[in-house]
């Protein structure tokens, strides 16, 4: 009766320990599986950058030409507005969409400008406040670095 008794609590405490082990691995999936919600939901929040250079005319201060970029990125995509706004010329204005890695968007940008529609692939590199816009024809004028704003204030 002794050895029956032994085997029976024997029994009983490998089952509680098959069961700790079982529920420790159980909250080790959920864990992970938590913890990847959580680099998901990351992933899907949208920030929204603005940057913007006013350039006021030396003779009348009330009149600027606005240099304006505004992004939102959400993950590694990227969407967004850059304009060219002069108070006496021809604006430009366009949209732009692309990808980021590192700081460095590589998109393509739409826009139009003296009723001329154009489309050429820019990089924008994300620094200290500011954003390094370039394209491969510096002729169109689209190269500038443009100052970092509160988008609230824009």
């Amino acid at each position: 009766m002794k050895k029956t008794f032994e085997t029976f609590i024997l029994s009983i405490f490998i089952s509680l320990a098959f069961i700790g082990c079982k529920n420790s691995r159980e909250g080790t999936n959920t864990d992970k599986s938590e913890m990847n919600k959580e680099n998901l939901i990351e992933d899907k929040v949208e920030q929204t950058l603005c940057f913007r250079n006013e350039y006021p005319f030396q003779n009348e201060p009330t009149k600027k030409d606005v240099l304006e970029l505004n992004l939102t990125i959400m993950g590694d995509n990227v969407t967004g507005h850059y304009n060219w706004l002069p108070a006496e010329k021809d604006q430009r204005k366009g949209s732009l969409k692309g990808e980021m890695k590192d700081n460095v968007i590589e998109a393509k940008y739409i826009f139009s400008q003296e009723g001329i529609n154009d489309t050429i692939p820019i990089t924008i590199i994300l620094g200290n406040h500011e954003a390094i816009i370039k394209s491969e024809n510096a002729e169109l004028g689209l190269d500038a670095t443009i100052k970092e704003i509160d988008c609230d204030k824009e």
